[in-house]
């Protein structure tokens, strides 16, 4: 029962880390949202600038090529927003990478339950209070598999294809949405995880 234990103690904590590589790709998600909004909002303010009528006669009379050096001046400025983005992006791969192995040891704690219990037990009996650790592994799978998905998401709106290609207000908030709201994470579903995890491995407090 003490090996037992200790795989009980070794999952709990597994998952508490998951949840805390959740919580900081969270994080990052909501402070990168506000560089993603000033990106398109850039890009925005650079095609207007394209436009002659929206530039005073007066004005670009005074100053010759003003236009022009604006768009230059536009431009830079969406390189650099893109690039603090792209290093946001950059610190939530680094909680992917974290959840990718933390979901790995799992599977190797799933192994060892059936080297020490066989394959029955670590299928279909409890390991704690009415779920068996495959059932685990599965939940843990599929929301790795989540956050795979949401992060090739994030990449393609990091991409020059992605927010700083944006043609319009319209298209602005349709990538907007898809960066703050993160599509591929179904929150019914990590939400009925935490709260199982919560439930069944109370008897471990």
């Amino acid at each position: 029962m003490s090996q037992l234990g200790t795989i009980r103690r070794r999952v709990q904590a597994i998952f508490f880390d998951i949840g805390r590589a959740r919580n900081t790709w969270d994080e990052l998600n909501s402070d990168a949202f506000t560089l993603a909004n000033a990106l398109v909002n850039a890009k925005i303010q650079q095609q207007y600038a394209e436009d002659t009528s929206y530039w005073h006669p007066a004005l670009t009379h005074a100053i010759k090529d003003i236009r022009v050096s604006y768009e230059r001046k536009m431009e830079t400025t969406i390189m650099d927003i893109n690039e603090s983005l792209s290093k946001i992006t950059a610190k939530m791969h680094a909680q992917l990478v974290k959840m990718e192995n933390l979901v790995n040891q799992l599977k190797d704690t799933y192994k060892r339950l059936v080297d020490l219990q066989g394959k029955q037990f670590a299928d279909h009996s409890p390991l704690y209070a009415t779920c068996p650790m495959l059932n685990f592994v599965e939940r843990a799978s599929d929301v790795l598999i989540m956050y795979q998905s949401e992060y090739k998401t994030k990449m393609s709106l990091v991409s020059s294809e992605g927010l700083r290609n944006c043609k319009n207000n319209d298209e602005g908030l349709v990538l907007l949405s898809a960066w703050l709201n993160q599509p591929s994470l179904r929150t019914k579903d990590l939400q009925d995880l935490d709260e199982l995890c919560d439930i069944e491995m109370a008897i471990m407090e």
